[in-house]
């Protein structure tokens, strides 16, 4: 199995919405953040979920991603996004002065395939995208995440607390 390139990443808006739905009810709900909420769905109700989520997905398969990649086994079981390109998009989440990077985004591997070196191939495509780019690799996260220990693991290191996001780099 291999990661691909999505050339119309909002082609798979549907089925990239029952996959994170999935990491959402795998991850008790803990992610995706859906800090904007102040209530967020429950895990077993996919319409709620799709009503909050959905029109994010939406803005950032049209507006953010500058690259998207999905990995498959009948279904989508990894995924993850590259965004390095700033002019005329709303990404609040990135200081204006650290735009200057690129970022993985939407780094997800379904838990049923976790162990299996998915997450590694995701980070050497976006390491060797982003020295393609010329530009050192970044991301935002939480540090209550998983995800934080995961990226500190495969070194990256504090670069930035802003808000309630901390942008690591390597």
């Amino acid at each position: 199995m291999r990661f691909e390139k999505v050339e119309n990443p909002t082609s798979l808006y549907d089925e990239l919405l029952r996959f994170v739905f999935r990491i959402y009810q795998s991850t008790s709900g803990k992610y995706p953040r859906l800090e904007w909420l102040e209530e967020k769905p429950p895990t077993d109700n996919f319409p709620a979920f799709a009503a909050a989520y959905g029109p994010f997905l939406k803005s950032r398969l049209e507006d953010e991603f500058d690259e998207l990649y999905v990995m498959r086994n009948h279904e989508i079981i990894a995924t993850f996004a590259l965004v390095y390109r700033f002019e005329n998009k709303d990404v609040p989440w990135i200081p204006e002065d650290m735009r200057d990077r690129v970022y993985l985004e939407f780094f997800m591997v379904h838990p049923e395939w976790r162990g299996r070196g998915i997450g590694e191939k995701a980070m050497r495509i976006a390491s060797q995208r982003a020295g393609e780019i010329g530009k050192n690799l970044a991301v935002v996260t939480f540090e209550d995440l998983d995800a934080y220990d995961y990226y500190i693991r495969h070194g990256f290191r504090l670069a930035r607390r802003f808000g309630e996001f901390v942008i690591l780099e390597r």
